[in-house]
């Protein structure tokens, strides 16, 4: 596995709000790559506030939206930790045989509606069914032409993670993984804060070059050589020493 990358099994420790918070980010990281602000997405951050049956909304100021991963400019994603079976499907997208007025209304605007499942790993049989089920729940609707459905298990969600590294290093953090060894460039010998960083021009500090068979150069009448050297090679140049 690459250094920056994340298997899909490991996602399935994240608990029902990181799983949301993820899906958001996303969409986000989505909007964003493809020249839009993320303040286009829009999601409530918690699952017990009210939010009409739908967890993150994402509304583009624009008459086409084709990404890949959202295909519509006005999309609901769904986000779900369990299993979502054919049953679950038709009871989440309708009640006593109507469909969700949310549902309906991105219908009628030619929108879309994805859900995301964490538990459901499907082959491409399995996610037929269940499109099929979404299709089914949509029939009666005099819009049902219009709307985007998809459904995204975890294997389709992992792919959108690896897309967005910033993204993944995120859900790294959050499932304990982060890379807490890399650090931003800065001062390597941390001198404390007031002062002044002097070590590398401390007395007994010497610079031994190639090109100078074996002289030793103090590092003030060392720099000069060195550019010079760097400035007249292509090859690479290895230095050795304390840091």
């Amino acid at each position: 596995m690459a250094i920056f990358d994340i298997e899909k099994d490991e996602l399935l420790r994240l608990s029902d709000t990181q799983l949301e918070e993820l899906i958001a980010r996303l969409a986000e990281a989505e909007v964003s790559a493809h020249g839009h602000s993320p303040a286009c997405v829009s999601w409530s951050g918690s699952i017990n506030a009210p939010d009409g049956g739908i967890d993150i909304h994402v509304q583009v100021p624009t008459d086409q939206l084709s990404t890949g991963f959202l295909e519509r400019p006005n999309t609901i994603l769904q986000a779900k930790k369990h299993s979502m079976s054919k049953g679950s499907i038709a009871k989440e997208m309708s009640s006593k045989g109507e469909l969700s007025e949310m549902i309906s209304e991105q219908a009628s605007s030619g929108g879309g509606y994805i859900i995301v499942s964490l538990e459901d790993d499907c082959s491409p049989l399995m996610k037929r069914e269940r499109l099929k089920a979404m299709l089914d729940a949509v029939n009666g609707d005099p819009n049902s032409g219009k709307i985007h459905l998809d459904f995204y298990d975890r294997s389709k969600l992992v792919q959108w993670v690896r897309q967005h590294p910033s993204v993944m290093l995120w859900v790294k953090g959050k499932l304990g993984q982060g890379y807490s060894g890399w650090q931003p460039y800065g001062p390597w010998s941390n001198p404390p804060q007031g002062s002044s960083d002097t070590l590398i021009s401390a007395p007994g500090v010497m610079v031994t070059l190639p090109s100078g068979l074996g002289q030793k150069l103090s590092i003030e009448y060392a720099i000069d050589p060195m550019r010079n050297l760097i400035r007249s090679t292509t090859k690479a140049i290895r230095i050795t020493g304390l840091s």
